[in-house]
């Protein structure tokens, strides 16, 4: 996958995060992996961000990131 457009879903991902009220410096802070899954049912994109934001935030992983794609689709 090209960098910069990686880079650019990243950011896309940083900025879903607004609805968690989380401080910018902890958003920037947190170190996202973005991968192509092997599997296409798995659609196009992974990442390891809702796991990341689980611990942070105390809350299920699987909840943080249907909340994540709500926010992304707007």
């Amino acid at each position: 996958m090209h960098r910069s457009f990686r880079l650019n879903i990243i950011s896309y991902l940083r900025d879903s995060l607004d609805i968690f009220r989380l401080p910018r410096e902890k958003v920037q802070s947190l170190c996202i992996q973005l991968d192509v899954p092997k599997n296409e049912s798995f659609g196009d994109f992974s990442s390891n961000l809702a796991l990341k934001l689980s611990s942070e935030l105390n809350k299920s992983a699987p909840i943080l990131a249907e909340s994540i794609v709500a926010q992304l689709k707007k």
